[in-house]
């Protein structure tokens, strides 16, 4: 008799076992009777078929107020599953997609898993549903994200460029092409950015050395900004301004590169350090003269004569002041 009480009580602890675990599971669980009818399921399936158990417990899988006529493939929904069922029968454990109604009638897709258990003399099926609707549908996100980043990457007014830091870059897009005037992305791509820049860099630093150092810096810090003297394949110098970014994907660590071209910037930088040396050289040449310079907020020169005593003519001094002032209008 103590034996009995102890077996009840462990086949008891058994099911509450059992229970807890079914009535828990984030996978939706339904059973099903040998006669094709669900006789169980659990909260996870009552929320996808939007439905209580009472309404989900006495039907059958293909009843039309939980499954379509046909299946997305065509196929007649009463036909496949009685192949499906057929087979759970004799011992698979068969798995497929399947679409389901809600209760309002919105279709969703699962991938089912038949398993088979006894419960007493019957034989019964366990049905656990994944849903195919919402992974389906990150997906769908996951593609809409990774189309709309390729229009920004091959429409961008910027030159874009993907880097692989041992490797070279391993893609661009038709604006840093025309930017270093090449014919095709394949005269960039396994390149080495030192290898498309002139052997030195203004600063006298040479490219390889300060391009592998803005890389380090970049995997370090996780972005770089700097500007850089490319060449085109006509040994051209072009100017960039270049923003460098770290992109990991997976066990990888990529570049993403972005290329702003300021060589007019640049060349006009150029010519105004041109025409202020010009203008110091003619200051020089007048004795005693004494000028205001001044630099506004837009870059404009002004140079004013204030006075100073001069060995030379009036006229001679006159004519030099003239020519100062005709330079200083062209420096803007």
């Amino acid at each position: 008799m103590v034996h009995l009480v102890d077996d009840i009580d462990s086949d008891n602890q058994t099911y509450n076992e059992y229970r807890k675990l079914f009535e828990n599971s984030n996978a939706a669980i339904l059973t099903i009777s040998s006669d094709f009818i669900f006789i169980d399921c659990n909260p996870m399936a009552c929320n996808l078929l939007g439905r209580t158990k009472d309404e989900i417990i006495g039907l059958t899988p293909v009843d039309p107020s939980i499954t379509p006529e046909f299946q997305p493939d065509g196929q007649i929904s009463s036909k496949l599953a009685k192949e499906k069922f057929s087979s759970a029968m004799i011992g698979n454990t068969p798995s497929f997609n399947w679409m389901h109604l809600k209760k309002d009638g919105t279709p969703f897709m699962v991938e089912v898993s038949l398993f088979g258990f006894k419960e007493t003399n019957e034989k019964c099926f366990f049905a656990m549903w994944k849903n195919l609707s919402e992974i389906k549908g990150k997906q769908i996100g996951l593609q809409e994200c990774d189309e709309r980043f390729k229009n920004i990457f091959s429409q961008s007014a910027d030159g874009m460029l993907i880097l692989d830091p041992s490797n070279g870059f391993i893609d661009c897009n038709e604006t840093a092409v025309k930017q270093l005037d090449c014919k095709s992305k394949n005269e960039i791509i396994g390149k080495h950015p030192w290898e498309i820049s002139p052997e030195l860099q203004p600063d006298g630093r040479k490219s390889s050395v300060k391009a592998t150092r803005m890389i380090h810096e970049c995997l370090r810090k996780g972005w770089k900004h700097f500007e850089w003297a490319h060449q085109n394949k006509d040994k051209q110098i072009v100017w960039l301004d270049v923003v460098l970014t770290k992109i990991s994907y997976k066990d990888y660590e990529f570049i993403h590169c972005v290329w702003r071209d300021i060589t007019k910037k640049k060349q006009h930088e150029d010519s105004i350090d041109q025409k202020n040396k010009r203008f110091e050289g003619i200051a020089k040449s007048i004795p005693g003269a004494i000028f205001e310079h001044h630099v506004g907020l837009n870059k404009k020169h002004t140079i004013n004569f204030i006075g100073g005593n001069v060995d030379k003519g009036v006229q001679d001094y006159i004519d030099r002041a003239n020519k100062i002032n005709q330079l200083c209008a062209d420096i803007h």
